[in-house]
């Protein structure tokens, strides 16, 4: 024997039992920990209680309600919002109908029988458009981009079908369609073919108009009514659809130059083989003409408005063809508001200014031909053609760019 300390065989169990023990300690952590952050993390198996509405009537008025609780009268997104209800006429003695405004970003759609207008919000639509109603609808469409909106009555703002995405103008047709003009050449002898098309931008097969290139150089404008005039410096033409596979039918309405259209009139500068003048308001169902010589004389006088076109920003007849409207150059170079009273001549000129830039139509008449409802300084101002008195339409403040009624000759 050495006499030295042996190991006992019970020692390496004792040893691998406290490292057993420890591992058991550990483990049991773990789960208990996991165990109490599951709980924590998870919601409680109980429903919780639901939460009192506050007493306060202060608190109530200023508290909204719960995000899953639905307001019947909140309008759908981009759905026409009421801006004034309707009890009563717009105007005195205006009729029905409606007229609709745009701003930069929204369309403006008054009843004239009931009074109620609505807003329906847009795109910036900013650009030169197309401004052109319906029965039911209006339409914005921009001259130089594939961009526009359609909004039927009490509906959404949708965007314009691909069709329209071409470049050049729409104008109101028969039957709520739309007759659609490419943009001009650039070669003046050469031919514009208008077609007729859906709204949906599907279109009328057959239905087409042409302005030939011998009448060049020519300018196309629409009646009032859904007809297509062709002018020149030859007069003032209709051009309807013929046969199919057939040319256009083109028929001469004057020899002279057209001044506005509107209810299925025409007022016209007739001339003669010796270019001798007078002004006549042409009836296009009856052919009935009448000679305007008073309001001739208005227009021609010195300081007058004048005839030239090219010095007006919009024009408008009356759809009783009682009056014209004209927007004008005045001598500092401003677009004022012309109502001229063809029967006798009375030239009335309207409180505020045109827009110079950017314009299209500012000019519309109520169906029963007593208001003209004009934009001077972006806003509605209202003329009654009996009382010769006028009154604003406020709008919200907003600045107001095109005016319109169904069917009004668009540019």
């Amino acid at each position: 024997m050495d006499g030295g300390l042996t190991s006992s065989p019970t020692a390496p169990r004792r040893t691998a039992a406290w490292w057993w023990l420890l591992l058991v300690l550990v483990v049991a952590v773990l789960v208990t920990g996991t165990v109490v952050g599951l709980h924590m993390a998870l919601p409680p198996t109980t429903p919780a209680p639901a939460p009192t509405a506050p007493t306060s009537p202060a608190l109530q008025a200023g508290t909204p309600p719960p995000a899953q609780t639905p307001t019947p009268s909140r309008p759908e997104p981009g759905a026409p919002v009421l801006i004034k209800a309707g009890n009563g006429p717009l105007l005195p003695g205006i009729g029905s109908g409606d007229v609709y405004a745009q701003s930069a970003t929204g369309i403006f759609r008054l009843e004239f029988a009931t009074g109620q207008i609505t807003r329906t919000a847009t795109p910036d639509l900013q650009e030169h458009a197309t401004f052109l109603a319906g029965s039911g609808w209006v339409m914005v469409k921009s001259r130089w981009s594939p961009t526009g909106v359609l909004v039927r009555d009490g509906q959404p703002a949708s965007p314009l079908p691909q069709q329209f995405d071409g470049e050049g103008f729409l104008h109101a047709g028969p039957g709520g369609r739309l007759w659609m003009e490419p943009e001009p050449s650039t070669d003046p002898t050469s031919s514009t073919t208008l077609q007729l098309t859906e709204l949906d931008g599907r279109p009328v097969q057959g239905r087409t108009v042409t302005a030939p290139r011998s009448a060049a150089p020519y300018a196309i404008v629409t009646d009032g009514y859904g007809g297509v005039l062709m002018t020149n410096r030859g007069g003032v033409y209709r051009l309807d659809p013929g046969q199919p596979r057939q040319a256009s039918r083109i028929r001469l309405i004057t020899r002279g130059e057209l001044v506005a259209a509107g209810g299925r009139r025409l007022l016209v500068w007739d001339c003669d083989t010796r270019a001798r003048c007078q002004m006549v308001l042409l009836d296009q169902r009856t052919r009935r003409r009448a000679t305007r010589s008073a309001a001739a004389r208005t227009l021609l006088a010195e300081g007058g408005i004048g005839i030239d076109r090219n010095d007006y920003a919009d024009e408008s007849l009356s759809p009783d063809g009682t009056h014209l409207a004209v927007m004008a150059n005045d001598a500092a170079g401003r677009f004022r508001v012309h109502v001229i009273d063809l029967r006798n001549g009375k030239d009335t000129v309207l409180p505020g200014v045109g827009a110079d830039s950017n314009v299209n139509r500012q000019l519309a008449w109520s169906t029963n031909s007593r208001w003209l409802l004009a934009l001077t300084d972006h806003q509605i101002r209202a003329y009654d053609t009996r009382t010769h008195t006028n009154k604003d339409l406020p709008l919200g403040g907003e600045q107001l760019l095109h005016l319109t009624t169904p069917n009004d000759p668009a540019w």
